[in-house]
């Protein structure tokens, strides 16, 4: 999103198009941990090594502490 805005493009519009990606990439991110994981970790380690799965697989670093912490993911 900042390269966009480096590049001149207006917020609202690159909100518009991305909007609708992230709440995607978000269905995606909770089927795939479920179906991978099936519960929420149980110590550091665990947590360190969903999050290295999760971000192998192309997720944003914040969609993921979002989804680990149980917070909506907008």
């Amino acid at each position: 999103m900042q390269e966009l805005k480096i590049r001149g493009i207006d917020e609202s519009v690159i909100q518009n198009y991305l909007s609708p990606l992230r709440d995607e990439q978000a269905k995606l991110l909770k089927m795939i941990w479920e179906k991978k994981y099936k519960e929420i970790p149980k110590d550091q380690n665990d947590k360190l090594k969903q999050i290295r799965f999760l971000q192998s697989r192309g997720f944003d670093l914040s969609l993921i502490h979002k989804m680990m912490s149980g917070k909506e993911i907008e």
